[in-house]
């Protein structure tokens, strides 16, 4: 093990979090300061970089806090950043392309990186001690001296639930890795367990406490093993130590703890690999458990201890590392490096060998191994870096067999979509990459600010992009013009029912088309920026609903497109539909809007001059006419 002080990592006053971003080349801290700071970790990866003086160290300050900074969290896909503070505000940060600049009358130097504040969420009434994203990054939590802890729509910044079950000042929070329960631990000598599904309360630990408790901390940080099967507790006592207990998945039973600190533990954070056991003796261990977690703690001992799950005793002490209380801890996306903070005002990095942890299982393993736990149903997708550089995967357009081009991207891709003129991927992390069909960048990213979730194009140069967050964008990529920009959540607004997009695409005009789960489909026309419904659930149903096969395109699509034998049908039903009601007004409105202009002049001749509308008069009539012989033409 390997232990580096970068003295370049610094705020005027204590550091109170850390986070790295899982990207594994940058870090973020939070301190007394007011301020968060984004920090390059690659002087920290290689020795060579770090006496660079090329190589920049200190990569953003942002400084829109007005009281001390006590959580800083990065988002899954490392695209986002989130802050909470003693102000009681959270503030959530974007990365952009470009350089920031420096706070209006602040001496700091400008931002190498364009960490942009996108949203301010408000609504605790003490300070905000603790953040969790939760896997999927569409909803943060949030914990607070209020006693509550608020669960936030990250898209939205709506708050979606208030839990209000502590009975004191809440401390931590953490989002189990497979989605299903968020724990939270306050001083009221207890862990809580909720159900995401309906936020009601699961579980309740209290057993490990009772022995003993401190009330001075300031932080409760709790934290999931990476497969989700045990919560790893802090601030226990069982005298004359003070103790990390290990809970069990669901019902909060504590099977061990984590014995031998002097202070109270008060920050717990597991290695996000699961680990080969190490080989003992120089042979590798034949009985006992095939995986192995890691785990570090955090105590007002100012010690730092590493533990593995295959053994009783602490794989390090650090205890002479840092002067003042342990108070955050964050992970390298490889599990090889652990960084530590504390009040002293000082960062940490300790270094591990695979031969110290263990080494990681491949993705195959993690995916067999959460399958075997949770099923397909319930598999979690573990996107772990190979490297601390951020991966790259190769988008491959072939024809056939023969490979037409490639390109390299960051990230991984959520779609494709292409046509003629043009092929572009959706990436996880919310943009959308264009290419030619020779292969050539079109254009520089596009940012949703969500990952899309439908991409369509028209067959020419329009590309509709729907996101997670519910927005849509519709672009001419000829023109590089934005040809609308809408949402689609107030179609999902319905009182007492869950809807959902099932399908999104282009009509042969160019409008976009959402269906919904309920069979309602819905046009956006371009002219008037609004959504309008073309066909609902209830219509197969209906007396007006033909028996007879649709015209041969047989696309919801079509009922937009204005074509003229879809014009004829639809128009037919819809004066069946009136005569049937014996609305009168509305059959002359038909007619005279068929008739034009003609109407108002008896001696114009302009009806007779659009055969098109000639005809349906022609056909409304002789509709009429038919009516007429049943005994409905008494509605004219």
């Amino acid at each position: 093990m390997l232990v580096q002080k970068p003295e370049w990592v610094a705020h005027s006053g204590p550091v109170y979090s850390i986070d790295v971003h899982p990207g594994g080349t940058r870090f973020a801290t939070a301190g007394s300061d007011h301020k968060v700071k984004v920090w390059s970790l690659l002087p920290l990866l290689d020795a060579r970089l770090d006496g660079d003086i090329d190589c920049a160290r200190l990569l953003a300050t942002l400084s829109d806090h007005h009281a001390p900074v006590n959580a800083v969290r990065f988002s899954h896909d490392g695209r986002l950043l989130a802050s909470g503070s003693d102000d009681k505000l959270i503030c959530l940060y974007e990365l952009r392309e470009g350089t920031g600049s420096a706070a209006f009358g602040s001496a700091d130097a400008p931002s190498v990186e364009n960490w942009r504040p996108i949203a301010a969420l408000r609504g605790h009434s003490n300070n905000i001690t603790d953040l969790a994203w939760s896997p999927d990054d569409s909803m943060l939590a949030s914990a607070s001296l209020d006693n509550t802890v608020f669960v936030w729509d990250a898209a939205s910044g709506h708050r979606l639930k208030t839990l209000a079950g502590h009975e004191s000042y809440v401390k931590g929070v953490a989002w189990d890795p497979v989605g299903s329960f968020l724990a939270t631990q306050a001083d009221d000598r207890s862990v809580r367990l909720w159900r995401c599904a309906d936020w009601s309360p699961v579980a309740r630990a209290t057993e490990p406490f009772a022995a003993g408790y401190i009330s001075t901390t300031f932080s409760l940080r709790l934290d999931w093993a990476p497969d989700g099967q045990t919560l790893l507790a802090v601030n226990a006592l069982k005298p004359p130590c003070h103790t990390a207990p290990l809970l069990e998945r669901g019902g909060c039973k504590s099977t061990f703890a984590l014995v031998g600190h002097t202070g109270a533990v008060v920050a717990a954070r597991f290695n996000p690999r699961l680990l080969h056991p190490r080989p003992r003796n120089g042979q590798a261990a034949l009985t006992g458990p095939q995986t192995v977690t890691c785990m570090a703690l955090g105590s007002q001992d100012s010690k730092v201890t590493v533990w593995l799950s295959d053994s009783q005793r602490p794989l390090v002490i650090a205890s002479r590392v840092f002067a003042q209380s342990v108070v955050d801890l964050a992970w390298t996306p490889d599990g090889y490096m652990l960084l530590a903070c504390s009040t002293d005002g000082t960062v940490g990095a300790l270094h591990f060998e695979p031969g110290e942890l263990g080494t990681a299982l491949a993705q195959e393993a993690v995916d067999a191994h959460m399958r075997e736990l949770y099923g397909d149903a319930r598999k979690r997708t573990v996107l772990f870096a190979e490297s601390a550089a951020q991966l790259q995967l190769e988008l491959v357009c072939s024809c056939g067999a023969e490979r037409l081009w490639d390109a390299t991207l960051h990230g991984r891709v959520a779609m494709l979509c292409g046509g003629p003129n043009f092929a572009a991927a959706a990436m996880q992390i919310g943009t959308v990459e264009v290419y030619t069909m020779a292969g050539r960048l079109l254009l520089p990213s596009l940012h949703l600010g969500a990952c899309a979730a439908f991409m369509a194009t028209d067959g020419a140069w329009r590309l509709l992009v729907a996101g997670t967050d519910g927005s849509l964008r519709l672009w001419d990529l000829q023109k590089l013009s934005l040809v609308v920009e809408a949402s689609v959540l107030p179609l999902l607004s319905k009182p007492g029912r869950q809807l959902e997009v099932v399908a999104m695409r282009l009509s042969s005009s160019g409008a976009p088309l959402a269906v919904l789960s309920d069979c309602s489909a819905y046009t956006l026309h371009l002219g008037l920026r609004s959504w309008l419904r073309v066909t609902d659930e209830v219509h197969a149903a209906s007396a007006f609903a033909s028996a007879l096969p649709g015209p041969p395109s047989g696309d919801l699509a079509r009922l937009h497109a204005q074509a003229s034998a879809e014009y004829r049908r639809w128009l037919l039903t819809y004066v069946r539909y009136l005569a049937d009601a014996a609305e009168e007004g509305r059959l002359r409105e038909v007619c005279f809007e068929l008739l034009g202009p003609a109407r108002f002049a008896a001696k114009s001749h302009a009806a007779g001059q659009n055969r098109a509308n000639q005809r349906l008069v022609s056909e409304v009539g002789d509709t009429l006419a038919g009516m007429e012989q049943h005994g409905l033409g008494d509605a004219l």
